[in-house]
Parts: C-alpha cells; structure tokens; sequence
C-alpha cells in the first residue's frame, strides 16, 4: 500500500511521455530556428566582410587619386620613351653627381590649378620643361656625357651654380601693379601660380622670365580691349616702350588668351602685339579628372554607409543566436 502511495503521487507513464514528447518537439524546433539564425549570422558576416573589403579598396584607390602629381608624373613619362629612359638613369645614378640634380623640370613643379598648368605649359617651351636643372659645370659634363654622348639620348640641362635662388626681378615696381590689380583686375605674375624647388625657379626665370609675365583676373580681358595694352607697352619712366606678356580670359566665351607684345630691334622700334588662344595643357593637366576624383570619393561614401548599416543587423543575429543557443543548454539539462 505505501508503494502505491507513492507511486500514485507520479502523473501517469501517458503524461510523462507526452511532456517528453513535447519537449523534444519544442528542442528540435529551436534547434530548426538555431541552424537558420546561425546561416543569418554567417551571411551576414560573409556580407560584412566583403562590404569592409569594398570599403578597404576604394580607400586605397582614393588615397592614390589624391596623389595628383604622382600619377600626373606617371602619366607624363608613359608618353615620352626618351624622357622616361634618362629619368630612370638619373635616379639610378645620383650618386655619381656632386651636387643634387633636378628633373625633367615639368615633373617638379606643381600648378596650383588648372589656368596656373594652361598657362605655365603654353608659356614655357617643351625644351625647357624636358630639362634638368644641375649646379655646378662639372655635373653637367657628367649628365651630358653619360646620357647624351654615351647613350645617344636627348637632354636639355640648365646650370643654376650652386643652387642659388636670386630675389626675382619684376618687370613693375610696386605702385605700378598695384594700379594693375585695382583698375584692370591683374591678380599677379606666372611664377606666383605655381610651386617649386628653388633651383628649378631659378631655372624658369633665366629661361623663360615667368617672374615677368602677368595673370589677368576678371576686368583685364575687357581692359585689354582698351588702353591696358598701350599701358604696359610704355615704360613708367616714359623713357620708351618695352615687351609685355600677359595671359587672360574672355568672360563671355570662357576662352583663354596670351597678348605678347615685341619691340623691334630695328628702326623706329615699334611694337607688335600677337594675340594666342591657350590650348588646354598636356604634359601638366591633372593625372586623374576631377569627376572621377568625385565618383571614387561618393563610391567611398556609399560602401561606407552600407557597412555601418550592416553592422548593427549583424550584432542583433549574433545576439539572437545566443540567446537560442543558452535556452538549447538549458533545456537540454
């Protein structure tokens, strides 16, 4: 009778089997839901990742777009064999030089946008910026020796002794441009509009005077319709007239134009002005376009949203997950 008590306080083996049954239903039911969070999570970790590796790449092709002058200089030495072949034989050979050596001079400067590279490339000849720039007689014997007499390259090699940068002589004093800038929008001279080492400054005002040479803003191409061009012909001392050489562009058409006036060396010494229209620059145009400088940087900005979506989705699954898989142990239990 008392095991019969006590078995009596059990439910019956029918119940028992029912809740069992139920209870391995319910485990293997979170265990369908657990296996399908589980892919969830794991696609959205393969979808992170390769997000984060969309993101890696457009940085890294980002980061080299900015690099302007890099690619620009690249670009400059895939079109020309014979620059690119003394290039490689300078940079191979520094040492032999005793003093440092610059060059090709379009690779060392650096226009501060694209009138600055129209300008300087239509002002200075192709002859000069394939140059290089040394600084002393001994050095240039060397490099010519070596790449033109040994090698049968062409190279043209300017001599800045000892590298000496000297104050730059303008063309007007003081009180002249300022009436420039005030009554015929002149902004400032060609070597103001473009950056480089001093020796290869130096190099550009003994070849091609860009100290002397002027930058229309906006009024001057009107002003040169008047009597702008009569101005500058005349010296300030009224002692005679003198050359001039300024770049403009005509607001209206958004052409660009270089007004170079001579003095003829013969006779009455009169002046004759040519008028040139500027063609965009080649060597010194931007190595990548500013549109696709944009489009990389918006690709950028969208890969970079995406994964910050992807990440929050992403924990909450992983978080799901874990929470089936304790409620799975402890009904295991």
């Amino acid at each position: 009778d008392d095991q019969m008590g006590i078995y009596n306080q059990y439910p019956p083996q029918e119940d028992i089997d029912k809740k069992v049954s139920e209870a391995q239903n319910e485990l293997r039911t979170t265990k369908r839901i657990m296996t399908a969070k589980h892919k969830e999570v794991q696609q959205y970790q393969i979808d992170y990742r390769n997000q984060e590796s969309d993101v890696d790449r457009l940085n890294r092709n980002f980061v080299r777009l900015k690099d302007d002058k890099a690619l620009r200089n690249q670009n400059i030495l895939m079109r020309d064999n014979n620059m690119q072949q003394v290039y490689e034989w300078v940079n191979q050979n520094r040492k032999l030089f005793r003093r440092k050596i610059w060059g090709p001079i379009v690779l060392e400067v650096d226009t501060k946008d694209n009138n600055a590279a129209n300008f300087l490339e239509n002002h200075v000849s192709n002859a000069v910026l394939k140059s290089y720039v040394v600084e002393c007689r001994e050095d240039y014997h060397l490099l010519y020796r070596e790449v033109r007499e040994k090698r049968k390259w062409k190279v043209n090699i300017q001599v800045v002794e000892g590298g000496r940068v000297a104050e730059p002589r303008r063309m007007y004093s003081h009180n002249m441009m300022d009436m420039l800038k005030r009554e015929h929008g002149v902004t400032g001279y060609l070597d103001e509009v473009f950056d480089a080492p001093g020796p290869v400054m130096q190099a550009l005002q003994n070849t091609s005077n860009v100290q002397a040479v002027l930058i229309g803003g906006e009024g001057t191409y009107q002003s040169l319709q008047g009597d702008l061009c009569g101005i500058l012909n005349r010296k300030e001392d009224g002692s005679g007239q003198r050359p001039y050489a300024i770049f403009t562009s005509d607001p209206r058409s958004g052409k660009k134009y270089k007004y170079t006036s001579t003095i003829s060396r013969y006779g009455r010494r009169e002046a004759s002005l040519r008028v040139d229209e500027i063609t965009n620059a080649r060597m010194l145009q931007p190595g990548v376009s500013p549109a696709e400088k944009e489009r990389v940087e918006r690709d950028l900005r969208a890969a970079e949203e995406a994964l910050s979506q992807v990440q929050p989705s992403m924990d909450a699954a992983v978080e799901a997950f874990q929470e089936l898989q304790s409620e799975t142990q402890k009904a295991s239990y």
